[in-house]
């Protein structure tokens, strides 16, 4: 029992050496998810996603008022309790155009990153551009979901779109450095 054992037991030690073994000039899916979520990142006014559960805790939490009519659309203005939590505009839903109600975040947030759409070189080689889709993780009961970050294309927010991510390399490896829009 005990020979058979050793080749088994060998084979295993030899591929956990050889995991770490990699090039750490590599960049690929896991390096960018890896390097997105390493840390909490600093976001200044960018949009995201809320779903309708969330948006209805957040009304019945005090972080923003319940959904009013604002024409063509329905605006729940932001409360003290939302601003601590780093929302920075009035909650909108029902617009035309968006599928999920949406609003602006500033400060740091833990990122999520589900899935990566699309990678490029950047202006060198110690840059790449990551098209992914991206959530941000709230410390609040009513988000048990990261809220999806909102791509930008022409100028225009849309909740389908992935968000464009800028990494670089350093001497420590590979970091994210700032969302493109």
């Amino acid at each position: 029992m005990k020979i058979a054992a050793a080749p088994a037991l060998l084979a295993a030690i030899l591929l956990a050496f050889s995991a770490g073994c990699g090039d750490p000039n590599a960049f690929d899916d896991g390096v960018a998810k890896g390097a997105a979520e390493a840390e909490a990142f600093q976001l200044d006014s960018e949009q995201v996603s809320v779903r309708d559960n969330q948006l209805a805790c957040g009304a019945n939490e005090d972080l923003w008022d319940q959904p009013a009519t604002n024409g063509e659309h329905f605006t729940s203005h932001l409360e003290q309790k939302g601003r601590s939590l780093n929302f920075t505009d009035d909650v909108t839903s029902g617009e035309l155009g968006y599928a999920a109600p949406y609003t602006q975040v500033r400060g740091k947030f833990p990122l999520q990153l589900d899935r990566v759409v699309a990678t490029r070189d950047g202006e060198d080689k110690d840059t790449k551009i990551v098209q992914a889709k991206v959530g941000i993780k709230i410390a609040h009961p009513c988000f048990d979901t990261p809220l999806a970050i909102m791509g930008v294309r022409k100028g225009k927010y849309s909740d389908d779109l992935p968000v464009t991510l800028q990494y670089e390399r350093d001497g420590n490896g590979w970091h994210l450095t700032k969302i493109i829009h």
